[in-house]
Protein backbone atom coordinates (compact mmCIF):
# COMPACT_ATOMS: atom_id res chain seq x y z
CA UNK A 1 0.00 0.00 0.00
CA UNK A 2 1.00 3.67 -0.80
CA UNK A 3 1.90 5.78 2.03
CA UNK A 4 -0.61 6.41 4.38
CA UNK A 5 -3.03 3.71 3.80
CA UNK A 6 -2.59 2.49 7.21
CA UNK A 7 -0.54 -0.88 6.57
CA UNK A 8 1.75 0.18 9.24
CA UNK A 9 -1.22 0.67 11.55
CA UNK A 10 -2.64 -2.39 10.82
CA UNK A 11 0.71 -4.47 11.30
CA UNK A 12 0.86 -3.00 14.81
CA UNK A 13 -2.40 -5.00 15.67
CA UNK A 14 -1.40 -8.04 13.80
CA UNK A 15 2.08 -7.71 15.92
CA UNK A 16 0.55 -7.10 19.45
CA UNK A 17 -2.54 -10.11 18.88
CA UNK A 18 0.24 -12.45 17.73
CA UNK A 19 2.61 -11.45 21.16
CA UNK A 20 -0.36 -11.83 23.07
CA UNK A 21 -1.11 -14.93 21.94
CA UNK A 22 2.49 -16.13 22.20
CA UNK A 23 2.14 -15.07 26.37
CA UNK A 24 -1.11 -17.45 26.27
CA UNK A 25 1.14 -20.46 25.32
CA UNK A 26 -0.66 -20.63 21.67
CA UNK A 27 2.36 -20.22 19.87
CA UNK A 28 5.12 -22.29 19.72
CA UNK A 29 6.46 -22.80 23.12
CA UNK A 30 5.83 -18.56 23.68
CA UNK A 31 7.63 -18.07 20.42
CA UNK A 32 7.35 -13.90 20.33
CA UNK A 33 6.83 -12.57 16.86
CA UNK A 34 9.36 -9.93 15.36
CA UNK A 35 8.78 -6.96 13.59
CA UNK A 36 11.55 -5.88 11.20
CA UNK A 37 11.90 -2.92 9.02
CA UNK A 38 14.66 -0.71 7.23
CA UNK A 39 14.40 2.38 9.25
CA UNK A 40 15.12 3.49 12.78
CA UNK A 41 12.54 5.69 12.79
CA UNK A 42 9.95 3.57 11.97
CA UNK A 43 11.01 0.98 14.55
CA UNK A 44 10.71 3.48 17.17
CA UNK A 45 7.11 4.59 16.05
CA UNK A 46 5.98 0.81 16.07
CA UNK A 47 7.34 -0.03 19.42
CA UNK A 48 5.14 3.30 20.22
CA UNK A 49 2.10 1.79 18.60
CA UNK A 50 2.48 -1.70 19.91
CA UNK A 51 2.67 -0.36 23.30
CA UNK A 52 -0.51 1.54 23.18
CA UNK A 53 -2.16 -1.61 21.66
CA UNK A 54 -0.96 -3.90 24.12
CA UNK A 55 -1.91 -1.23 26.90
CA UNK A 56 -5.10 -0.25 25.97
CA UNK A 57 -6.39 -3.37 23.62
CA UNK A 58 -5.66 -5.89 25.72
CA UNK A 59 -5.19 -4.85 29.33
CA UNK A 60 -0.74 -4.95 29.95
CA UNK A 61 1.04 -3.35 32.45
CA UNK A 62 3.18 -0.61 30.72
CA UNK A 63 6.33 -1.97 32.13
CA UNK A 64 5.86 -5.04 30.26
CA UNK A 65 4.57 -3.91 27.24
CA UNK A 66 7.61 -1.56 27.03
CA UNK A 67 9.79 -4.45 27.45
CA UNK A 68 8.11 -6.56 24.92
CA UNK A 69 7.94 -3.69 22.21
CA UNK A 70 11.97 -3.01 22.76
CA UNK A 71 12.28 -6.94 22.34
CA UNK A 72 10.08 -7.23 19.31
CA UNK A 73 10.78 -4.48 17.12
CA UNK A 74 13.99 -4.47 15.33
CA UNK A 75 15.58 -3.05 12.25
CA UNK A 76 17.31 -5.71 9.63
CA UNK A 77 21.03 -4.11 10.49
CA UNK A 78 20.53 -4.79 14.31
CA UNK A 79 19.38 -8.49 13.47
CA UNK A 80 22.48 -9.19 11.12
CA UNK A 81 24.88 -7.13 13.37
CA UNK A 82 23.51 -9.47 16.39
CA UNK A 83 24.16 -12.46 14.54
CA UNK A 84 27.63 -11.58 13.20
CA UNK A 85 28.69 -10.61 16.98
CA UNK A 86 29.67 -7.05 15.34
CA UNK A 87 29.16 -3.82 17.09
CA UNK A 88 29.17 0.09 15.74
CA UNK A 89 30.86 2.76 17.20
CA UNK A 90 28.89 5.47 18.74
CA UNK A 91 29.83 7.63 15.90
CA UNK A 92 28.05 5.17 13.38
CA UNK A 93 25.54 3.24 16.03
CA UNK A 94 22.60 5.53 14.44
CA UNK A 95 23.27 3.84 10.70
CA UNK A 96 20.74 1.65 9.45
CA UNK A 97 20.19 -0.48 6.73
CA UNK A 98 18.68 1.93 4.94
CA UNK A 99 21.43 3.86 4.79
CA UNK A 100 23.97 1.33 3.94
CA UNK A 101 21.80 0.71 1.41
CA UNK A 102 21.86 4.14 -0.24
CA UNK A 103 25.57 4.24 0.58
CA UNK A 104 26.06 0.89 -1.55
CA UNK A 105 23.91 2.65 -4.34
CA UNK A 106 25.86 5.82 -4.42
CA UNK A 107 29.29 3.99 -4.36
CA UNK A 108 28.14 2.14 -7.46
CA UNK A 109 27.11 5.58 -8.88
CA UNK A 110 30.91 6.67 -8.38
CA UNK A 111 32.21 4.07 -9.30
CA UNK A 112 30.50 4.19 -12.65
CA UNK A 113 32.23 7.63 -13.19
CA UNK A 114 31.25 10.97 -13.65
CA UNK A 115 28.45 10.96 -15.99
CA UNK A 116 24.96 11.83 -15.58
CA UNK A 117 22.87 8.79 -13.78
CA UNK A 118 21.38 7.85 -17.20
CA UNK A 119 24.18 7.81 -18.85
CA UNK A 120 25.58 4.87 -20.37
CA UNK A 121 29.12 3.66 -18.68
CA UNK A 122 31.66 3.08 -21.86
CA UNK A 123 28.62 3.33 -24.70
CA UNK A 124 27.65 0.55 -22.95
CA UNK A 125 23.80 -1.34 -23.17
CA UNK A 126 22.89 -0.19 -19.75
CA UNK A 127 22.08 2.74 -17.68
CA UNK A 128 23.87 2.35 -13.70
CA UNK A 129 20.55 2.22 -12.03
CA UNK A 130 19.38 -0.96 -14.36
CA UNK A 131 22.60 -2.08 -13.40
CA UNK A 132 22.98 -1.90 -10.11
CA UNK A 133 19.26 -3.48 -9.50
CA UNK A 134 20.25 -6.34 -11.77
CA UNK A 135 23.87 -7.09 -9.67
CA UNK A 136 21.80 -7.05 -6.56
CA UNK A 137 19.14 -9.47 -7.92
CA UNK A 138 21.79 -11.59 -9.81
CA UNK A 139 24.74 -11.50 -8.20
CA UNK A 140 25.52 -10.29 -4.98
CA UNK A 141 25.65 -12.47 -2.68
CA UNK A 142 25.78 -15.13 -5.29
CA UNK A 143 29.66 -14.56 -6.67
CA UNK A 144 32.41 -14.05 -4.65
CA UNK A 145 33.74 -10.47 -4.76
CA UNK A 146 37.20 -11.55 -4.23
CA UNK A 147 37.68 -14.01 -7.43
CA UNK A 148 36.18 -15.11 -10.95
CA UNK A 149 32.83 -17.39 -10.21
CA UNK A 150 33.29 -21.16 -11.20
CA UNK A 151 31.35 -22.48 -13.86
CA UNK A 152 28.51 -23.80 -11.54
CA UNK A 153 28.34 -20.67 -10.20
CA UNK A 154 27.25 -18.80 -13.29
CA UNK A 155 25.19 -21.63 -14.55
CA UNK A 156 22.96 -20.87 -11.33
CA UNK A 157 22.70 -17.43 -12.18
CA UNK A 158 21.74 -18.28 -15.86
CA UNK A 159 18.77 -20.80 -14.53
CA UNK A 160 17.47 -17.95 -11.83
CA UNK A 161 17.26 -15.24 -14.83
CA UNK A 162 15.18 -17.72 -17.04
CA UNK A 163 13.15 -18.50 -13.69
CA UNK A 164 12.17 -15.35 -12.74
CA UNK A 165 8.50 -13.89 -14.56
CA UNK A 166 9.37 -10.64 -13.65
CA UNK A 167 12.69 -9.91 -15.51
CA UNK A 168 11.34 -11.26 -19.22
CA UNK A 169 13.18 -8.21 -20.71
CA UNK A 170 15.69 -8.55 -19.24
CA UNK A 171 18.15 -11.63 -21.15
CA UNK A 172 21.06 -13.01 -21.55
CA UNK A 173 23.24 -10.88 -23.20
CA UNK A 174 21.85 -8.17 -20.45
CA UNK A 175 23.04 -11.04 -17.91
CA UNK A 176 26.10 -10.89 -19.52
CA UNK A 177 26.93 -7.49 -20.03
CA UNK A 178 26.22 -7.23 -15.85
CA UNK A 179 28.92 -10.18 -15.21
CA UNK A 180 31.26 -7.43 -17.33
CA UNK A 181 30.66 -5.18 -14.97
CA UNK A 182 30.82 -7.03 -11.87
CA UNK A 183 33.93 -8.55 -13.11
CA UNK A 184 35.41 -4.79 -12.75
CA UNK A 185 33.21 -3.17 -9.86
CA UNK A 186 34.04 -6.39 -7.59
CA UNK A 187 37.93 -5.17 -7.42
CA UNK A 188 36.84 -2.22 -5.51
CA UNK A 189 34.39 -3.95 -2.55
CA UNK A 190 36.41 -4.71 0.37
CA UNK A 191 36.95 -7.88 2.77
CA UNK A 192 33.26 -7.19 4.32
CA UNK A 193 31.46 -7.56 0.37
CA UNK A 194 28.26 -6.34 -0.24
CA UNK A 195 25.54 -5.82 2.26
CA UNK A 196 24.38 -9.54 0.67
CA UNK A 197 27.19 -10.75 1.23
CA UNK A 198 26.54 -10.17 5.24
CA UNK A 199 22.65 -11.33 4.89
CA UNK A 200 24.60 -14.89 3.71
CA UNK A 201 27.07 -15.36 5.97
CA UNK A 202 24.43 -14.40 8.73
CA UNK A 203 22.31 -16.91 7.32
CA UNK A 204 24.55 -19.51 7.06
CA UNK A 205 25.73 -19.25 11.70
CA UNK A 206 21.42 -19.43 11.73
CA UNK A 207 21.71 -22.29 10.29
CA UNK A 208 24.26 -23.74 12.14
CA UNK A 209 22.88 -23.05 15.43
CA UNK A 210 19.23 -23.07 14.80
CA UNK A 211 18.77 -23.39 18.74
CA UNK A 212 20.61 -19.94 19.58
CA UNK A 213 18.84 -18.12 17.10
CA UNK A 214 15.46 -19.72 15.56
CA UNK A 215 13.59 -18.17 18.51
CA UNK A 216 11.09 -16.29 16.65
CA UNK A 217 7.50 -16.89 15.72
CA UNK A 218 5.90 -15.09 12.84
CA UNK A 219 7.74 -12.88 11.15
CA UNK A 220 6.28 -8.81 10.44
CA UNK A 221 8.11 -6.90 7.31
CA UNK A 222 7.09 -3.32 6.67
CA UNK A 223 8.98 -1.59 3.70
CA UNK A 224 9.38 -5.64 2.57
CA UNK A 225 10.12 -3.71 -1.13
CA UNK A 226 13.46 -2.98 0.32
CA UNK A 227 14.32 -6.83 0.83
CA UNK A 228 16.40 -9.24 -1.07
CA UNK A 229 16.76 -12.62 -1.61
CA UNK A 230 18.60 -13.27 0.74
CA UNK A 231 17.33 -11.09 3.68
CA UNK A 232 14.58 -13.24 3.00
CA UNK A 233 16.23 -16.63 3.70
CA UNK A 234 17.32 -14.96 6.71
CA UNK A 235 14.41 -13.89 8.47
CA UNK A 236 12.71 -17.09 7.52
CA UNK A 237 15.40 -19.22 9.14
CA UNK A 238 15.16 -17.00 11.97
CA UNK A 239 11.13 -18.28 12.46
CA UNK A 240 10.80 -21.40 14.78
CA UNK A 241 8.06 -22.35 12.26
CA UNK A 242 10.04 -23.13 9.41
CA UNK A 243 12.16 -25.26 11.64
CA UNK A 244 10.05 -26.79 13.88
CA UNK A 245 6.68 -26.77 11.80
CA UNK A 246 3.11 -25.54 13.25
CA UNK A 247 1.44 -27.78 15.96
CA UNK A 248 -1.42 -28.51 14.81
CA UNK A 249 -4.55 -31.53 15.47
CA UNK A 250 -5.25 -33.67 12.73
CA UNK A 251 -8.92 -33.20 11.25
CA UNK A 252 -9.85 -36.80 11.04
CA UNK A 253 -7.21 -38.96 13.28
CA UNK A 254 -7.34 -36.05 16.29
CA UNK A 255 -3.63 -36.82 16.82
CA UNK A 256 -1.08 -34.05 16.84
CA UNK A 257 0.79 -33.29 13.77
CA UNK A 258 2.85 -30.63 12.31
CA UNK A 259 2.47 -29.00 9.30
CA UNK A 260 5.56 -26.47 7.86
CA UNK A 261 3.98 -22.94 7.50
CA UNK A 262 5.88 -19.85 5.96
CA UNK A 263 5.89 -17.21 9.08
CA UNK A 264 5.50 -13.79 6.79
CA UNK A 265 3.52 -10.94 7.40
CA UNK A 266 4.96 -8.70 5.03
CA UNK A 267 3.66 -4.56 4.12
CA UNK A 268 5.52 -2.47 1.10
CA UNK A 269 5.67 0.52 -0.93
CA UNK A 270 7.60 0.49 -4.18
CA UNK A 271 7.47 3.80 -4.51
CA UNK A 272 9.50 4.55 -1.25
CA UNK A 273 12.50 2.35 -1.83
CA UNK A 274 15.68 3.38 -0.16
CA UNK A 275 17.55 3.84 -3.40
CA UNK A 276 16.38 4.18 -6.88
CA UNK A 277 17.55 0.38 -7.81
CA UNK A 278 14.93 -1.11 -4.86
CA UNK A 279 12.87 -3.66 -5.55
CA UNK A 280 9.62 -3.64 -6.78
CA UNK A 281 6.87 -5.37 -4.28
CA UNK A 282 6.17 -7.43 -7.29
CA UNK A 283 9.58 -8.47 -7.48
CA UNK A 284 9.75 -9.47 -3.62
CA UNK A 285 7.04 -11.36 -3.91
CA UNK A 286 8.11 -13.57 -6.39
CA UNK A 287 11.89 -13.57 -4.49
CA UNK A 288 9.19 -14.83 -1.37
CA UNK A 289 7.37 -17.31 -3.99
CA UNK A 290 11.14 -19.00 -4.91
CA UNK A 291 11.81 -19.05 -1.20
CA UNK A 292 8.79 -21.17 -0.65
CA UNK A 293 8.78 -23.33 -3.62
CA UNK A 294 12.21 -24.59 -2.28
CA UNK A 295 10.63 -25.14 1.24
CA UNK A 296 8.26 -27.79 -0.61
CA UNK A 297 5.30 -24.75 -0.42
CA UNK A 298 2.59 -24.35 -3.02
CA UNK A 299 2.04 -20.19 -3.15
CA UNK A 300 -0.34 -20.25 -6.22
CA UNK A 301 -2.84 -18.80 -4.52
CA UNK A 302 -1.43 -15.82 -3.45
CA UNK A 303 -1.48 -13.30 -1.95
CA UNK A 304 -4.37 -15.60 0.00
CA UNK A 305 -1.41 -17.62 1.69
CA UNK A 306 0.76 -14.84 2.20
CA UNK A 307 -0.69 -11.71 3.37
Amino acid sequence: GSAGSGKTTLLTLSLAALVVSSSRGQELQGSNPLFVTYSEELRDRTRERLINALVLLHGWRLTDAEDTAADVCRTFTEIVDGILGTSRTPSDSGVMAADLASDEWRRFLEWWGPHDEDDRRNYGRMRPVRCFSALKMFVFGYLPSDGPPSPEELEDIMTRRKALRDVHDFNEDDLNYVLKVWNEYRLTIGPEGTLADRSVRASEIVSQQPERFCTWGHIVIDEAQDLTEHDIRLLINLSRFSTEGVPQTHSQTGRPTSDIAFPLIIAGDEMQSVSSSGLTFQGTQELIKQVAAELGLDLANWPQEIR
